[in-house]
């Protein structure tokens, strides 16, 4: 596809820390690709780790919207939500993970229990 050397090079980016060129990739990608969930996802990833976790999340349910079935999209957007604060968003998208593959979604979920633990002590 044609999106493929933006998700590529985003991902060179991102690796490298340069997360602003990185989101810039990956909007490309999601501009010639409009329905490449993996490009919302990378583009979401990308949004965390620069602390927007709006945008990250409305990436993430861009993705959602366009496959309800991608598991990583609900953890994802669950731990967005967990560091805006709205744990009871965060709980219903890790009980659609786990509903949805039990395996993948436990050691994700532990994580992001821990990560909760350590917000409120």
């Amino acid at each position: 596809k044609m999106t493929s050397p933006y998700l590529e090079r985003g991902d060179a980016f991102d690796h490298d820390g340069d997360i602003k060129m990185a989101i810039a990739d990956f909007a490309e990608a999601i501009r010639l690709d409009p329905k490449n969930t993996s490009a919302y996802l990378a583009r979401g990833n990308a949004f965390a780790q620069d602390g927007n976790y709006k945008m990250a999340s409305a990436d993430y349910t861009e993705a959602i919207r366009l496959d309800p079935k991608m598991t990583r999209a609900y953890l994802f957007r669950g731990d967005a939500f967990a560091h805006n604060g709205d744990y009871k968003m965060a709980s219903a998208d890790f009980a659609e993970a786990f509903r949805l593959d039990p395996k993948k979604a436990s050691a994700h979920i532990a994580s992001g229990i821990a990560f909760f633990h350590g917000m409120v002590t």
